[in-house]
């Protein structure tokens, strides 16, 4: 994803409130084409306030928003695939029966649907149970079947409302592949998920929600590198060497056998104190903390806990 590529979602100022229950607070947020983006909150945060405002569901109370820049809303959400937290099926249907179904809705072509249908069952793995009835497939199943459908008519863009829910380790795992496929080939997403390390590990940005404001966005990689701290390992770390290094006075001194996690601006000088006291260095490695901890830092105030694994 490029940074210079083409606004797919702008919110400007986005309010909405029900009744005195204010759900959105002038929330300035973008996602741009090509980017996998992460939505996070907690419940009541206004993450499904935003996902029914992008599909039209409800109205702004204030604000402007804006979809592939274009002024016509309708016309844009017609590029848009979604796949809602509870997708509801008749469960008579099998998945090709469903699809087709949707792709004629959708006005794909007669002509291009029946490979439409082969390939999206390919890609989330449904091939060999195409013409057996919904109704008896299992929630990772169904799942799947959704991300089919939302995908049908192409879309630029492919909203996700907690796609892992309710799902075992299997299910999830399934549904982490698909997506990563998707992301790799460039597709366009926004994904709102409880599943902090599926959105770490899908989402190039996230934004993070409390109460209705943005609170947090950013490249995952710059809020996970925000520690800021460098591991250091060294064959030996002698109590004369920890003397030295306790005299310093460094905002952060984390030393545990003969591992020391210390700030990056003081790295320089602890390597070179750890080399004059006959130390030899085994490896020096950034740290980066979780989204876990990213996420209950900021939408709960809970300190930021030294990293125990260095940067990916």
């Amino acid at each position: 994803m490029k940074m210079q590529d083409a606004p797919v979602i702008e919110c400007i100022n986005l309010n909405k409130a029900y009744g005195r229950i204010r759900a959105l607070s002038n929330l300035n947020l973008t996602v741009h084409q090509g980017e996998s983006f992460g939505l996070l909150g907690e419940n009541g945060a206004g993450k499904s306030s935003l996902v029914r405002l992008l599909m039209g569901f409800t109205f702004p109370s204030s604000g402007e928003l804006r979809l592939f820049d274009d002024p016509n809303l309708g016309r844009a959400r017609q590029r848009i695939g979604y796949l809602p937290e509870q997708p509801q099926y008749d469960r008579q249907f099998s998945a090709v029966q469903y699809l087709g179904y949707l792709g004629r809705l959708a006005g794909v072509p007669r002509a291009q649907l029946r490979q439409r249908i082969a390939d999206l069952l390919e890609l989330v793995g449904l091939t060999p149970a195409a013409d057996r009835h919904i109704g008896g497939y299992s929630k990772g199943m169904t799942q799947r079947v959704g991300i089919a459908a939302a995908l049908i008519h192409k879309p630029a863009l492919l909203i996700l409302d907690e796609p892992s829910a309710g799902l075992d380790p299997g299910g999830q795992w399934d549904i982490r592949n698909i997506l990563a496929r998707l992301r790799a080939e460039g597709v366009t997403m926004l994904l709102c998920s409880h599943q902090l390390v599926e959105v770490e590990d899908l989402c190039d940005t996230v934004g993070i929600l409390r109460k209705g404001e943005l609170v947090r966005s950013g490249a995952v990689a710059d809020l996970l590198n925000l520690a800021n701290l460098v591991e250091i390992v060294a064959d030996a770390i002698s109590t004369t060497t920890l003397t030295r290094l306790q005299a310093m006075e460094l905002d952060t001194l984390d030393v545990d056998g003969n591992r020391l996690v210390v700030p990056v601006a003081a790295s320089q000088r602890v390597l070179q104190t750890l080399l004059e006291e006959g130390a030899r260095i085994v490896s020096m490695n950034p740290l980066r903390r979780s989204l876990q901890d990213v996420y209950l830092q900021v939408s709960r105030g809970v300190p930021t806990k030294v990293p125990t694994r260095p940067a990916r």
